[in-house]
C-alpha cells in the first residue's frame, strides 16, 4: 500500500513538472521574436542603415550564394529617399541593387501583410517589434517561406542636427 502512495505521489509531482514545463515553453515561444506593430512607427524608428545577413539556405543556394552570404543593407532617409545593396529577389532568386528610390510608410489596410509596412521599389517590409526596437521583415517568397529580418545598425542623423 505504501508503495502505491509514493508512486502516486511521483506521479503528481511528474504532472505538475510536466505542466511547468509546458507553460515554460509556450512562454518562451510567444515572448521571443518580433510582432507585427499595431501603432504607427515614427520617422526616428524608421530612418537610419538597416541590414540583414541572415539569409534561408534554400535562398542562398538558388541565388548562387552559398559560399558568400552578402549584406544586404537598405539606408532609408528622411527626405523620403532610400538606397539598398544586395537585396533579396525572387524571379528569379537574386540579389539588386536599388540605387535611389522613394520610400512611404504605408497603413496596414492597404499593405500585402495587413501591417505597417515600408514600401520602396514595389517591395513592402513589414514593421515588427522585437522588445522595444523595430525590425523590418521582408517576406522573399511566400511559396518558398523565404522571409529576412533587417534590424537598424545605425541611425542617420540630419545634416542640421
Amino acid at each position: 500500500m505504501r508503495i502505491w502512495y509514493i508512486a502516486a505521489g511521483v506521479l503528481y509531482v511528474l504532472q505538475k513538472m510536466k505542466l511547468l514545463a509546458s507553460i515554460a515553453v509556450c512562454a518562451l515561444f510567444t515572448g521571443c521574436g518580433s510582432k507585427p506593430v499595431t501603432d504607427k512607427p515614427s520617422l526616428i524608428e524608421i530612418v537610419g542603415v538597416w541590414e540583414c545577413s541572415e539569409f534561408p539556405s534554400g535562398f542562398l543556394r538558388q541565388a548562387g550564394s552559398v559560399d558568400d552570404t552578402p549584406m544586404s543593407r537598405i539606408t532609408i532617409r528622411d527626405d523620403g529617399t532610400c538606397t539598398a545593396s544586395h537585396f533579396p529577389q525572387r524571379t528569379p532568386y537574386r540579389f539588386i541593387d536599388v540605387a535611389n528610390s522613394s520610400w512611404a510608410l504605408t497603413d496596414p489596410s492597404i499593405t500585402p501583410s495587413g501591417a505597417w509596412s515600408i514600401e520602396f521599389n514595389g517591395n513592402f517590409l513589414q514593421c515588427r517589434r522585437a522588445g522595444e526596437h523595430l525590425e523590418l521583415r521582408y517576406l522573399i517568397s511566400g511559396k518558398g517561406e523565404y522571409s529576412v529580418n533587417y534590424k537598424r545598425a545605425e541611425q542617420v542623423v540630419a545634416p542640421d542636427g
